[in-house]
């Protein structure tokens, strides 16, 4: 099987010629979505947003990312940058291990002092990452994208 690899460069190009189209039939129904954040506020407020993916998890830490990856395979992971237990880029270096999981992007939450430590990983594979805090219409855009760039991509493969 042939890996995949996006980088942040081709997603902002591709991303700003579809950010002003609209998506009636969203890719979100068809996808599966693992999200972990240690903040239960914020994670309770992205629920809704992904209420219409077929399958879903919200949890608190890259552990219960793992444990749930083994139930199924998720099209996408947005994660935390400092959950307890088992940060995002500890999650994300574990993902990149695994076959099963080497190819799922990952979206990775980050407070604003963080970025000059996730941008190195850009160049990794790392898909992307949001600074909060950040527009639930962004992160949607982001998750509906990646998902759809993917798809197209594995199509041709």
């Amino acid at each position: 099987k042939k890996e995949i690899s996006i980088k942040k460069q081709d997603i902002n190009l591709i991303s700003a010629k579809q950010k002003n189209k609209s998506n009636k039939n969203s890719i979100l129904k068809k996808s599966s979505i693992i999200v972990a954040e240690h903040d239960t506020i914020l994670l309770d407020k992205m629920k809704p947003l992904f209420s219409s993916c077929t399958t879903k998890k919200f949890v608190k830490n890259g552990i219960e990312v793992l444990k749930h990856t083994l139930e199924f395979k998720p099209d996408i992971i947005i994660a935390d940058s400092a959950m307890p237990k088992m940060n995002a880029l500890n999650l994300y270096y574990e993902c990149k291990k695994r076959d099963d999981l080497k190819n799922v992007p990952i979206i990775i939450l980050t407070a604003a002092d963080n970025i000059s430590f996730i941008t190195g990983f850009e160049n990794d594979g790392l898909v992307d990452f949001l600074v909060k805090p950040f527009s639930f219409d962004e992160l949607i855009h982001k998750v509906e994208f990646i998902i759809s760039l993917v798809s197209s991509i594995t199509s041709c493969v």
